[in-house]
């Protein structure tokens, strides 16, 4: 895979851009072109996986409505450096013991 180095605001763009697209991973930007939908079918385990992400940021919406697990969140948020919303997301996901 060829590498460049960008500069300026380039280093931060992400996003689509027609059929391309610009990510960010592990702080470094990649360009790729835009992937397709699938035209297959879903399979009764990729239903049940969306089923689990409908529950599960369902859960995260109730739990960031209340004011105090909203607040706990943020500040879990803020030692981790991770959004609030996929803190509690993962935590209906894979709940702590």
């Amino acid at each position: 895979m060829a590498s460049t180095t960008f500069n300026g605001w380039l280093d931060r763009v992400r996003g689509r851009f027609g059929n391309i697209v610009f990510k960010m991973r592990g702080g470094s930007t990649f360009i790729a072109r835009m992937p397709a939908p699938s035209t297959a079918a879903p399979t009764p385990a990729l239903l049940a996986v969306r089923e689990r992400f409908r529950l599960a940021t369902a859960y995260a919406r109730g739990a960031l409505g209340n004011p105090l697990h909203r607040e706990a969140y943020r500040q879990r948020a803020k030692d981790t450096k991770r959004p609030v919303t996929a803190l509690a997301v993962g935590d209906y996901l894979h709940p702590r013991k």
